[in-house]
């Protein structure tokens, strides 16, 4: 081989190099700039970072989510204090399986003027069709095996939309009542995880596993108002 394509290989590698690098400073550059981005976010809705509080909420999440692990862990929390409550965001991360995933941005309720009995509620699938019926009785078995299910034939409008079990017929029962009912029977998509002064909640047709934009953290910070106004006692 001449030296002239011996240099002329020397320059295809060395450009080569020199294209991954900047490939890789580009995007630790956009990675840091998104951070920056989420950071001033939350600032500007009020929130503030509370990585002390991270074991704590690890441990509350022992009592409220449904399929807790000790291979789930609560990640980067951020609070908002509101009127008789505060309002805490956290990313979710999962281990328990074949792979890592986190949820981002999961919202939690805390106020000593919610006094919940242990439940789960979830959206039904919506429809008349077979499909749906299907999805629906499947949810309802899947639930029957884990917890109790409580029904409100009583008011079907609440009763088409959402499934609740948890630990109690009767306090679920005696917990959910026609105004609560009535009130939730008019929120979409809605999936909730309480138990004493702590609710879980989240919109189930969100993409659970991307990232906050302005207008979903308005969505999450009404919600929460909203779940409030109808949950405290």
């Amino acid at each position: 081989m001449s030296p002239t394509f011996q240099s002329l290989g020397l320059y295809i590698i060395f450009g080569v190099f020199l294209l991954i690098a900047g490939l890789i400073v580009w995007a630790v550059r956009a990675g840091k700039n998104k951070l920056a981005e989420r950071k001033q976010l939350f600032l500007e809705f009020g929130f503030q970072e509370v990585p002390e509080r991270a074991s704590e909420l690890t441990e509350r999440m022992t009592t409220l989510h449904h399929h807790w692990t000790q291979r789930h862990s609560v990640e980067d929390p951020k609070r908002k204090s509101e009127w008789g409550y505060e309002m805490i965001l956290f990313d979710l991360r999962d281990s328990s399986g074949d792979s890592t995933h986190t949820d981002f941005d999961q919202a939690l309720l805390l106020s000593p003027d919610l006094k919940l009995p242990r439940f789960t509620l979830f959206p039904k699938m919506q429809g008349t069709g077979f499909l749906a019926g299907m999805a629906n009785k499947a949810m309802a078995w899947v639930a029957a095996k884990f917890a109790v299910q409580a029904a409100f034939p009583d008011f079907p409008e609440f009763d088409a939309k959402y499934i609740v079990w948890g630990d109690d017929e009767a306090a679920l029962r005696g917990y959910f009542s026609s105004s609560r009912l009535g009130r939730l029977a008019q929120t979409q998509e809605l999936q909730l995880e309480g138990n004493v002064n702590g609710l879980l909640f989240s919109r189930a047709a969100h993409k659970r596993t991307g990232r906050i934009t302005a207008e979903k953290l308005r969505i999450l910070i009404e919600d929460g108002k909203n779940l409030f106004d109808i949950f405290k006692n």
